[in-house]
């Protein structure tokens, strides 16, 4: 089975990664992936397509794989809790943080392997 891409979902997922993930605002995330604010209010409403270095550019900015960010096939959701986790890792000690490393990897794992 291929995996799907949808660019109907594009914008979606860029707008909340830019909220939910970085936690900016659409003047300092598209100066920080090097937009204009014009192009990434186009590209979150799905009134235009990013640049492929404009993704590769948002992808790398928010420490999220390039593939994620376009996929329609996964919830995005359950992605998004992982990277929320991770983040959250920080807090914890080194035995707490590899339980939740191996949990994580599980999921990903599966998630992946589900939507090949």
């Amino acid at each position: 089975m291929s995996k799907i891409y949808n660019v109907d979902g594009l914008g979606k997922n860029i707008k909340y990664v830019r909220m939910n993930i970085c936690h900016m605002t659409q003047e300092k995330f598209s100066e920080a992936v090097n937009l204009s604010v014009e192009q990434l209010k186009k590209i979150e409403t799905n009134a235009s397509l990013p640049s492929i270095a404009s993704l590769f550019s948002i992808a790398d900015y928010a420490n999220i794989p390039l593939d994620l960010l376009c996929r329609d096939d996964i919830k995005a959701s359950e992605i998004y809790t992982v990277i929320t986790l991770m983040e959250e890792l920080k807090e914890h000690d080194e035995n707490y943080i590899h339980g939740i490393c191996d949990i994580m990897t599980s999921l990903y794992t599966r998630l992946r392997n589900d939507k090949l």
